[in-house]
């Protein structure tokens, strides 16, 4: 179980409590009582000592659900910080502030000393980190229907535009040359006019929401070049 020694001269700063769950003895988590009473502990310690206290907890499997146990824990705390799997930092709860923007590191191995064998003894400190670049997922179905008859019509009738709003390392190709190329790879089975041009409209839009493809005027142009 962990302990928190209060020492009466001292003026700390913070206290760590590592982790809730060890520090609960016989108590239950996920039960509000149990719960409730562990945060007034944390508050008599706080009032004691004067210093911030942050406890040391942990999520279940599925973390996007949040910390484990009773939902009277994550009530109580002013600032919830969760440390993911991805070496990320996120801000999950802010009480008087706006949430800071996401944090990443990596961790570094460094040598603390030698072992009576000689061994080296490592310890690993942080470091901050780029945040990784989004990964695109592949295209399925009419999306990825509607991409390749992009490429067909970028081919055959690509060119290139001046002006601002156009790409400069890239060629752009009309919206009807583009709605003729799906039609010729069977976008949509529909027999009206109509049904054809409203799948089309429906894979344009849903590819521009995804990033894949942007337009102007009556030309578009894919987002991201071939690796």
């Amino acid at each position: 179980m962990a302990v928190c020694e209060i020492m009466p001269d001292a003026d700390p700063a913070l206290v760590v409590i590592d982790t809730l769950a060890r520090s609960m003895g016989a108590g239950d988590e996920n039960t509000a009582k149990d719960a409730a009473m562990f945060v007034r502990n944390c508050d008599l310690i706080r009032e004691a000592t004067g210093a911030h206290v942050m406890v040391i907890h942990h999520t279940g499997k599925d973390e996007d659900r949040g910390a484990r146990g009773s939902s009277a824990l994550r009530a109580a705390v002013d600032n919830e910080i969760q440390v993911t799997a991805d070496w990320e930092i996120i801000s999950r709860k802010q009480r008087d502030q706006e949430p800071p923007e996401p944090l990443h590191f990596k961790l570094r191995s460094v040598v603390l000393g030698c072992d009576e064998d000689g061994d080296p003894v490592t310890s690993a400190v942080v470091d901050v980190a780029e945040p990784p670049k989004p990964e695109r997922k592949p295209l399925k179905g009419k999306n990825e229907v509607a991409m390749q008859a992009l490429y067909d019509a970028l081919r055959d009738h690509g060119e290139t535009r001046t002006g601002n709003l156009y790409p400069s390392n890239r060629k752009v190709v009309s919206v009807d040359h583009w709605r003729e190329a799906c039609a010729t790879h069977g976008l949509t089975t529909g027999a009206t006019d109509a049904a054809a041009r409203m799948a089309f409209k429906r894979a344009k839009d849903k590819l521009m929401d995804m990033d894949e493809v942007r337009e102007f005027g009556d030309h578009v142009w894919r987002v991201q070049d071939d690796d």
